[in-house]
């Protein structure tokens, strides 16, 4: 297979933009400066990473974690690049940008997150799952008295973003809808950097066959951005068949990294767990699940670090912390995991690779053990769980409150969102509900209802029947977009007033 990064690291965009530079360096360094200086990645600040966000002690937040992931993907980037260049297979400029590239996907890993987290995704799965089919059907008029059923095509691809709503599309569409200067292209990031963001290869909804199935446990994009997807696979090529980009492999091997060791760090630091006795449990573990079919350096490597830290000493008996064996096993980990990216080069630039840190491995092995300990001590904490709980019932109590959005007809949710208009009308059926309906849209940021209205424009005729319920879900992801683009104190509060308990 002939390997050339030319032919991945491009500055096509979606949309052409004024003053591009024509350099991939330049672009790939404007990519970065479009991400950092969002209102979507600020917001990050104010979404807790596992623990409630404490004012009186240094909680890691979601914009933490960001940047956390694009240092630790850099570094791997930068250990890759270096052989690239050594062997004349990326020039300097290239191996420069790759690195900012995968940087830049890092920083937008957790863009698209709800506030709360997973528990704010299963909220609107929930809703949605429970309401959807009846707000469709008291919205869409098609079918005149006629019960629309639950399997007509119509309504199961209005509803299938919402059934599988997940952080990953949902940050495609704040990349690609949202943060608008003159046009509608969003951050009109290079294409390169949105294929390295894109982590999941199927369409919410949709099914694969058997070659795709290894990147297609979760969706990686929504139906609104599906056309986004094919163009930015048809610039590389990927024309016949899904195909996970090779610089998402970094991307992705990260975001484990870090989320595995820091998570547990950060119990630990805040007094939940006994670092020796944690340590100790941890390599038990490893050594009792791993077994070394084809041993590696970092083997060894991780041994001596779990030992050190299980002592507190290292070899030569100076002190050994947890955060000396996260500074050391994050170096172990992106060490063998760029070695493994160059080591199976072709199976990375044609995307069959399964992962960088393979289970069987002993640096995968011990991310899993992290993993696992991580499930069973510290995600199931009291004081976690009871900010899931909250986190739930403020996103469900958020699409009550506005659901009524998505139960009016198309004509009237439009009368709605007209400011400009007068609220009364001759015809009482368009009339009744606007009172509520445009003070709640009068709640919802411009930035979203110009996505709406864009997306609406670009829909079949008004006649046809489709069209109704494309409408819909235009409408449905104009409801998501507002409330997971919210901070999660903003969305208590709302939640809190519209509930009449706070004004």
């Amino acid at each position: 297979m002939n390997i050339d990064y030319s032919s991945i690291l491009k500055i096509d965009r979606a949309q052409p933009e004024n003053g591009a530079s024509g350099s991939i360096l330049t672009e790939s360094e404007n990519d970065r400066s479009k991400i950092l200086f969002s209102p979507a990645f600020r917001r990050l600040q104010q979404h807790a990473q596992v623990f409630p966000l404490n004012a009186n002690r240094a909680t890691r937040s979601k914009l933490s974690h960001a940047l956390q992931v694009a240092q630790v993907g850099r570094s791997i980037a930068d250990l890759i690049a270096a052989h690239l260049e050594s062997e004349n297979l990326a020039t300097r400029i290239e191996c420069a940008a790759l690195a900012n590239i995968i940087e830049t996907a890092c920083l937008a890993r957790d863009i698209g997150n709800s506030p709360f987290g997973r528990a704010g995704e299963a909220a609107i799965q929930r809703w949605f799952a429970e309401y959807g089919p009846g707000k469709i059907r008291v919205a869409c008029r098609t079918y005149g008295t006629r019960e629309l059923s639950a399997s007509d095509p119509r309504l199961v691809n209005a509803l299938a973003d919402f059934y599988e709503f997940d952080s990953n599309p949902q940050g495609l569409r704040v990349l690609a809808k949202f943060q608008w200067n003159n046009d509608p292209g969003g951050l009109n990031l290079t294409k390169a950097s949105i294929a390295s963001y894109v982590k999941y290869l199927r369409m919410a909804g949709g099914r694969t066959d058997e070659e795709s199935e290894r990147f297609a446990e979760k969706p990686g994009f929504f139906s609104t951005e599906a056309g986004l997807v094919k163009n930015v696979w048809s610039t590389f090529a990927y024309d016949t068949a899904a195909q996970r980009f090779p610089l998402s492999y970094v991307v992705d091997v990260a975001g484990h990294i870090v989320s595995s060791i820091c998570d547990l760090e950060e119990a630990i630091d805040a007094n939940l767990l006994q670092a020796h006795e944690t340590i100790d449990t941890i390599k038990e573990q490893w050594l009792s699940t791993y077994i070394p079919v084809d041993p590696d350096l970092a083997d060894e490597q991780i041994l001596d670090m779990l030992t050190a830290a299980a002592k507190a000493k290292n070899s030569t008996g100076d002190a050994f912390s947890f955060a000396d064996l996260r500074r050391a096993l994050i170096t172990t980990l992106s060490g063998y995991a760029a070695r493994r990216y160059i080591e199976q080069h072709e199976a990375v630039f044609d995307g069959t690779l399964d992962t960088l840190l393979p289970p069987e491995s002993g640096a995968g092995s011990i991310l899993s053990t992290l993993r696992n300990y991580c499930q069973r001590h510290v995600y199931c904490l009291e004081s976690v769980q009871r900010n899931e709980l909250v986190g739930y019932s403020v996103v469900h109590g958020l699409l009550a409150h506005f659901g009524i959005l998505l139960e009016c007809p198309n004509e009237r949710f439009q009368i709605a969102l007209d400011f400009s208009t007068e609220q009364k009308t001759f015809d009482k059926s368009l009339y009744f509900g606007q009172f509520i309906e445009r003070k709640l849209l009068t709640l919802i940021p411009v930035e979203y209802r110009n996505a709406y209205a864009h997306l609406v424009a670009q829909l079949g005729s008004a006649g046809s029947r489709d069209a109704e319920f494309e409408e819909w879900n235009a409408r449905a992801h104009l409801l998501t977009d507002f409330i997971a683009g919210m901070t999660e104190s903003a969305a208590t509060a709302l939640f809190q007033t519209l509930s009449g308990n706070r004004i």
